[in-house]
Parts: C-alpha cells; structure tokens; sequence
C-alpha cells in the first residue's frame, strides 16, 4: 500500500507479532492507515506531519522519546502484557494515552484507539472529516463524544463483563448548572464553546484516572444530553468515582473564567453496589444527579437506598416530604398519642387506641406521613417501625388494658408481618389489629388467610370505619372480627337521623348475635354520646371522652 504524507496514518513500533494482526483491523475501523516502522525507519516516520497515533510496544520506550519531541502532538498508546506500577509511572511520564493489552476484544480495541483519537483535540476534525460513517453515527458531532445511544450500549457491555470478571464499574452523570440561562445570556455561540471546552476538561481530568492494568484510560466518556455529560469508569467502585469527580468539580473551579463561571452537578451510581443490570445503573445516576440539582446544584451525589422517593417528587415541596419519610424511617423516631376506648355501663378504659404522631418537623400530621409512605412504597416499613416502638410501650397501660395498634391494608401484603409481630409475644391477648381504611381491601380470600394467622397467634382483630362505604357487610361476613368500630360519620348522622339510627341498631343487634364488640368512635358531643348508648354501643370513643395524649389521658366524669 502506498502511503501519502498526508495521510492519517498509524504508527506500530515493535508491536508483538501476534497481536499486530487486529490492531491493523481496529485502525482500518476508525479509518487510519498503519505503518510499521521497523529496520530504521523511525526517523524517516517522525518527519511525517498525519501521524495521527503511535501504537508502541512496551519495551521501546528510549526509541519512543524522540518521537514525542519530533511530533508532541502524536498520540502514544502502549501495547503489550499488564505493566508493573513503575513501568506505568515510567510511560505515564512520557505521555502515554492508554494501554492495551492482549486480551482486549476487537470491539474494545476499536473502542479504544476511537477514544484516544477524539482525545487529542487537533485531530478532532480530521477524524469528523474522514473516520467512517459507522464512527461518525456514534459520536457527538460537536465534541467528538460518544452519543446517548452508543454509550447505553457501552454501558451494557461494561455492566455484562464486570458481572462475568466480578469486578466493579461506576457511572457518573454531569448536568450544567444554570446552561439554559447562560446560553440566553450570553448567546448560543458562547454556549457551544462552554460545551467543548467542559468535554475537553472532562476527558483531561478523566485521564488521569488510573486503571488496575492500564494507563490512563479514561473510562468512556459521552455528550449524554444537550447539557449533559456521561463518564463510564470500569474498574471504580462509587468511592473511586467520587475522588474522581472531585477532582472534576476542583477542576472546573480553577478554570471559572474559561468555563463562564458554571458549576456542575454530578450523580454517581456503580455496579454492583446499585444494582446488576445497565437499567440499575443508569437509574441510579439519574437519581443521585436529580438529587444534586435539587439539593441546589454545584455538589457531587453517590446514589443510596434512601433516594429512590425521588423518581416520585415532581416538585422541591413533595422532595422534601420525601426526604423526611426516609430520616423517619432511618431515625426510628416516631410518637404516640393514646386515646381511651371506655364501657359505657361502668365508664372504665378497657383499652387504648396508639395513635402515631410524627416527630419531623416537614410532615405535620399522621395523614400526611402515611400519604407520604404510600407514594413512596414504603408502607411496609412505616408499620414495622410503628410497631416496634408501640410494643415498648405496652407495659404503660394499666393491667389487663387492650392496646389497639393500627394496621394499613397493604400491610397485610407484608411477608414479613406475622414474624415481625413476635414484638408483643408474650401478651398477645391485649393487643387489638385495627385494619384501618378497611374499604380499600379488595383480596378477602388473603385477607381473611392472614387474619386467621393473627388469630392463632392469640391477637384480636377491629374493623375500623365501619359503615363508611359499601363494602362493611361483606367484610363483616367474610373476616369475623373481634371488634367493630363505627365510623364517625354514622355516628354524627345518627344523632340526627332516624334511618341512620336503625342503621345502627341493625348493625349492632347482627354483631351482639355473632359475638362482636362494637365500638362508637368520634364522640363529641353530649347527644352523640346518649344517642350510641341509647342504641345499645357498648364501647366509647371520641373527644368528648378523652383527647389523645402521652401520657396516657385520664378519664374524667361521665358528661
């Protein structure tokens, strides 16, 4: 093959023979012509002006020298067997790029030498200009990057080797704080430059970073969105990646003016501390990156557990409701109010009610928290905590005194609910489930399978907010609870209505016959009171009795 000066071209010097064969396939694949450079023909190739790489083998690094100061702008890549540290510290001196070694895949030399190529910022138009057109689709056309599509797959293929080789990979994800505003200011022009000279610095400082077996590979660097940025970094861990970017963030400070005074955000995930697949990964960046935007940009995030509320928060308010229902649940810190369940003929607290009270200053209300906690999926784990603390006060109600804890629908979905409610052994008898919002059950065959599991364990089962809607008598039939609890709105509405006070008796006379205890919550007045005894309600509730409170309230005079 005739070569011309003006050619791109490749130089191989003492390239081990059997490894030579594919480097020459991967430099035809990103369009550079080898040269060997054997037999003295060194000089003559230092006074070519298109060598656009040099590929060496490890052993020639005093005939590489002169090279380098012949042609500062040439690209140095190493070939041959994984280098000791002083043999990385020796070449790194002499500007090596990367290192490759012999067990590399085809796909990952091209990746490589493609990479190196587009670091080196004067050839930057060439290899737009004259790489082939499979080259061209896969990067950014601005800054020689790779593109959102070509680095989900590189994702993919990093994710699938450390999985096989058991070794770690991190995903950093880089957002422009404010671009957006920068471009309206200071014009589109300006704004593009920003971006070349962030890429730039991006693959400078991602340089620096050595790998296990290799020099200065930067990982797999990408144009992830219009202000976005992606580094890929096989071999790091989340705390490799995170001095990274802080080295990163150090960076952009020093060059404030070059860089219009921008700061970066930055989200970090890896595998296989977040996950397995490329979706893991991937997500997770995006949530640590969501989090750094939101906690005020300019801040470096490692994605946790306690940021997935995130992909739910549309708005700074519902984040930081978000973030207070994990401290809760990480804290443990929950509170209780405590409200009597009295006889109506001898006027005595049989039992109480544990009502939670949130201890976080962003979430005002019990309500609120168990919204939260639904959004959030965590429903689960909000009634484990509340059960826990709410056993450790049961040796605070007076002897013999039932202790009604309250139990979420979806808690009866927890595998882990009839294990987890070993808290109270030991006392099972005075502990009353109250399946609160009891509506909202739809599976009674389940339902009704773990209610009989609570049961043989000595527990007891309330109904709460009997008579709200239209499914209380199907649920009455089918679960056979110990207690009911009248909703209070049926209260109110019998203390003013005749139909809804034959409602009531109904419900009363079908419950006396089947065994069950039925309990008027939400007293508040003298009327509501006579009209529930009047109906033959043996159990009280409400304000009008006593307001929840910790400690536990006294219970004053019958009004």
């Amino acid at each position: 093959m005739n070569v011309n000066d003006t050619d791109p071209t490749a130089l191989l010097l003492r390239i081990p023979a059997s490894f030579e064969p594919r480097l020459r396939d991967a430099l035809a694949r990103i369009g550079l012509l080898p040269q060997a450079a054997a037999n003295g023909a060194l000089q003559k190739a230092a006074c070519r002006t298109s060598i656009a790489l040099a590929l060496v083998g490890a052993e020639s690094q005093a005939e590489v020298a002169p090279l380098l100061q012949r042609l500062p702008t040439t690209a140095v890549v190493v070939v041959g067997e994984a280098p000791s540290p002083e043999t990385a510290t020796a070449w790194m001196q002499l500007g090596a790029r990367d290192w490759l070694t012999p067990d590399l895949s085809a796909a990952d030399l091209t990746e490589r030498l493609s990479a190196t190529l587009l670091r080196t910022a004067p050839l930057r138009e060439l290899a737009g200009n004259q790489a082939p057109l499979e080259m061209q689709a896969s990067r950014d056309p601005m800054t020689g990057l790779l593109n959102h599509a070509h680095f989900q797959e590189a994702i993919e293929t990093e994710v699938v080797r450390g999985r096989r080789a058991g070794s770690p990979a991190a995903l950093a994800l880089l957002d422009i704080d404010g671009f957006s505003t920068f471009n309206d200011r200071e014009g589109h022009t300006a704004g593009n430059r920003l971006l070349l000279d962030l890429a730039d610095l991006i693959r400078s400082v991602a340089c620096g970073w050595d790998g296990p077996t290799r020099i200065g590979r930067p990982g797999i660097t990408a144009r992830y969105g219009p202000d976005q940025f992606g580094l890929l970094l096989p071999g790091l861990d989340k705390e490799g990646a995170r001095r990274l970017c802080e080295r990163l963030n150090r960076r952009v400070g020093e060059e404030a003016s070059l860089l219009g005074h921008t700061t970066v955000s930055i989200g970090v995930a890896a595998v296989p501390e977040d996950g397995m697949t490329r979706k893991d990964l991937v997500d997770g960046a995006t949530l640590a990156l969501r989090a750094s935007k939101l906690g005020g940009g300019n801040r470096i995030t490692l994605y946790g557990p306690e940021l997935r509320h995130l992909a739910l928060s549309d708005t700074p308010e519902e984040l930081i409701g978000l973030q207070a229902l994990e401290e809760t649940l990480e804290s443990g810190r929950i509170g209780f109010a405590f409200q009597p369940i009295v006889e109506a003929t001898g006027w005595l607290a049989v039992g109480y009610e544990a009502l939670c009270r949130p201890q976080h200053g962003e979430i005002p209300t019990p309500g609120v928290l168990f919204g939260l906690a639904e959004r959030a999926g965590r429903i689960h784990d909000l009634g484990r905590l509340i059960r826990t603390r709410v056993a450790e006060r049961l040796s605070e109600l007076p002897e013999g005194a039932l202790l009604f804890v309250n139990l979420h629908p979806q808690e009866l979905y927890d595998p882990g609910l009839l294990g987890q409610v070993a808290a109270f052994e030991g006392s099972p008898g005075r502990v009353v489930f109250e399946i609160t919002e009891s509506e909202a059950i739809t599976d009674l065959p389940h339902t009704r399978k773990v209610i009989r599991a609570l049961k043989r364990r000595g527990f007891r089962i309330a109904l709460d907010d009997f008579g709200a809607g239209y499914a209380g008598l199907a649920h009455l039939d089918g679960l056979v609870p110990d207690y009911v609890k009248l909703d209070m709105g049926l209260v109110r509405r019998a203390a003013k209505s005749s139909r809804s006070r034959r409602l009531v008796r109904h419900i009363v006379d079908f419950c006396r016959a089947e065994g069950i205890e039925v309990i008027a919550e939400g007293i508040e007045s003298p009327q509501e009171l006579e009209t529930v005894t009047a109906l033959h309600c043996t159990l009280l509730q409400g304000f009008l009795l006593a307001r929840p409170a910790d400690p536990l309230p006294s219970l004053g005079p019958r009004p």
